[in-house]
């Protein structure tokens, strides 16, 4: 019975061993990241022109001489992006993440899923729009001036708390834009993912979009890319193809083909 067992102990150590094996060598040479289902304009399983995330990770995979290996994650409604985080990258499935906040907010959560993140390659904010022949100076509206925001957002508590005798709140971004056009305010300010669908009502020719309050952390937010804390091999190889991306701008081109307004990072 003892030989027995020690056998089928053997036996079980020697099929785990084979099946790790089998794992790593699938994987290979491949940059496998989990990206989000549904985050349009930043990556979607069914609006291929919304993959700004998906553009950026090719470059970065040819950066690091990998072949990148999508892996499309459901983020939940219950449990949000920290059991999206668990059940993905928690769990093996791939080997980064892509489109984490790099904020401090977000740093507990990286450090309870045992996660680290890489510099900014993106980053997002408030936009003030505003038809081109229309000037404004940062921070000062004329009385009469209609300043449009959405409802609960950010920029509307912003507005409200800075500017109330201008605030002219919105339902939605649709609404707002709309309302831009049709001269009913004067300027909109915008969360720039938000008005992705709404590219052809705002062409740049006629409109200008004012980066606004660029170093306030409650209007921006800058994505980075998150690997298990004991991947610093990999982690140095995002950090410095993102350096270098950023450098020789293909990653401002990215977004820039998207027609997204976004905020420029610094040169790392």
């Amino acid at each position: 019975m003892t030989k027995l067992i020690r056998f089928l102990f053997f036996v079980g150590i020697t099929v785990a061993s084979s099946l790790l094996h089998a794992a790593t060598a699938e994987r290979g040479d491949d940059f496998i990241v989990c990206v989000s289902n549904n985050n349009p304009p930043f990556s979607s399983l069914t609006q291929k022109e919304n993959n700004i995330d998906i553009q950026i990770l090719e470059l970065i995979s040819q950066k690091i001489s990998k072949k990148l290996r999508i892996e499309w994650v459901t983020v939940p409604n219950r449990g949000g992006l920290g059991k999206a985080l668990k059940t993905s990258i928690g769990e093996g499935l791939c080997d980064a993440f892509v489109g984490l906040p790099t904020d401090n907010a977000f740093s507990e959560e990286l450090k309870e899923k045992k996660l680290i993140i890489s510099v900014p390659y993106l980053k997002v904010g408030y936009f003030l729009i505003s038809k081109k022949q229309l000037s404004v100076e940062k921070n000062k509206f004329d009385s009469s001036k209609k300043v449009g925001t959405v409802t609960r957002t950010s920029g509307d508590f912003f507005i409200h708390k800075n500017f109330p005798q201008n605030r002219y709140p919105h339902n939605t971004y649709g609404e707002l834009i709309d309302s831009l056009n049709s001269g009913v305010i004067d300027y909109a300010l915008v969360w720039s993912p938000a008005i992705a669908g709404y590219q052809e009502k705002i062409p740049t020719e006629q409109y200008h979009f004012l980066d606004y309050e660029p170093n306030n952390v409650t209007m921006n937010m800058s994505f980075g890319i998150a690997v298990k804390n004991t991947h610093t091999t990999l982690m140095n190889q995002i950090n410095l193809a993102i350096e270098s991306l950023l450098k020789d701008g293909s990653l401002n081109s990215v977004v820039n083909q998207s027609k997204l307004p976004f905020v420029k990072l610094p040169q790392l």
